[in-house]
């Protein structure tokens, strides 16, 4: 790994938590940098400052603006959807489908996966924010995220955290993956779970914001 790479986007994360930074220009330049570097030298590169994030906790301004610019860099050089006609098509797809095709979000989310049970709060809020972020903005921009299929059972396991922050990044996330013509969906059944019992009020509100209107759910809105 180059270290004047390193170097380079610690110096573009540095201006981003700073605060002194013209957010286009500093995205062209993480990009050129991702487009320069071959993938696995920038992926390392690039990882290794960002997850000093993970450890923090605290809602700093600082860190909410590099996850924010993370999390749009990785959309940036995400891979767009079209279909045959050009236009943008459904957004998710399985792991199984295109492995090779991973880019830099889908490889940065599944690196996030991996965090999801640290011991640490931090990680494991900083983790769930990031990967809920990305998903929000892949499906504002109709970029494509692979591995849809590891990512509820992650998500519903943290949907169940001690830590409310924790749960209230899962259950937004969660949102995406309901299936409301089946009856038997495990994503709703949490959801309505978490939206009658859970001890945290953010975490019902995030739950009730995120459940799909539908037969089972109807009554449990209705409340």
């Amino acid at each position: 790994m180059s270290s004047s790479l390193t170097e380079d986007i610690i110096a573009i994360l540095d201006e981003i938590q700073n605060g002194l930074y013209k957010y286009q220009k500093s995205l062209k330049s993480m990009r050129t940098l991702h487009d320069q570097h071959g993938f696995d030298a920038f992926f390392q590169a690039f990882f290794t400052p960002f997850s000093n994030v993970l450890l923090v906790y605290k809602r700093e301004p600082a860190v909410e603006r590099v996850v924010d610019f993370v999390c749009k860099f990785a959309i940036a050089v995400g891979t767009k959807i079209e279909d045959k006609n050009g236009s943008d098509t459904d957004n998710s797809s399985s792991c199984d489908d295109d492995v090779e095709t991973l880019d830099f979000p889908n490889l940065f989310i599944l690196k996030l996966v991996g965090y999801h049970e640290a011991k640490d709060k931090a990680v494991r809020f900083r983790a769930c924010q990031t990967i809920n972020k990305i998903l929000q903005l892949a499906v504002q921009e109709n970029v494509r995220i692979f591995c849809l299929d590891v990512l509820p059972t992650v998500m519903l396991q943290r949907a169940y955290d001690k830590i409310p922050a924790v749960r209230v990044q899962a259950i937004q996330a969660l949102g995406r993956f309901q299936t409301p013509e089946d009856k038997e969906c495990p994503v709703i059944g949490a959801l309505l779970n978490i939206m009658r019992g859970d001890s945290s009020g953010d975490a019902r509100r995030s739950a009730l914001q995120a459940i799909s209107v539908c037969d089972r759910t109807l009554p449990g809105l209705a409340h």
